[in-house]
């Protein structure tokens, strides 16, 4: 199982919802439970800065009040006027299920990969594993809840401290 911690990932990240659609470049840097989201022209509307961890998130965009949450699915809501998953896709951007919940009706590629799976009324869709140190990691990731729909492309994975739990438990690190 796949126990990555820390990683930068670079790529693009749109959106359609009912009434709207748009899409941003994407810079994602995670270090354990904090994390700094920015996002480049996002919706029309410049670059977005989003940065917290499990306490608090918080929003910045020039010529904008900052914006601050308990959660950024809660900032999302109020911001975006939908949930966007960013809790669940810290799991789901490595090719694995959220602990959180429950994931349902998973399916597997030949590789034995995770390709599809059900997770918090999301459909999940991961497509393009590229080889990592740390193992397969998705290149394609599309979520699905009602009328809306997130799809992130990574083009860039860095690993800051890969690590990986063996069959026998045992972890091991890149460094």
């Amino acid at each position: 199982m796949l126990a990555l911690t820390d990683w930068h990932v670079k790529g693009k990240i749109g959106y359609r919802g009912a009434d709207d659609a748009g899409s941003a470049w994407l810079d994602w840097r995670q270090r354990s439970e904090h994390f700094h989201l920015l996002l480049s022209g996002p919706f029309g509307a410049g670059t977005v800065d989003i940065s917290g961890n499990s306490q608090y998130v918080t929003l910045r965009q020039a010529e904008q009040p900052d914006y601050t949450a308990a959660s950024p699915e809660e900032l999302s809501r109020t911001v975006l006027g939908w949930e966007l998953p960013i809790e669940a896709l810290t799991y789901w951007i490595r090719g694995i299920p959220s602990p959180a919940t429950d994931a349902r009706h998973q399916h597997f590629t030949e590789e034995a990969l995770l390709s599809g799976f059900e997770q918090a009324g999301w459909q999940l869709q991961l497509n393009k594993y590229r080889a990592t140190p740390a193992g397969p990691l998705p290149t394609k990731l599309s979520a699905t809840r009602g009328e809306t729909r997130v799809t992130l492309i990574i083009k860039e994975h860095s690993l800051e401290n890969p690590v990986v739990e063996n069959i026998s438990g045992e972890t091991t690190s890149d460094r």
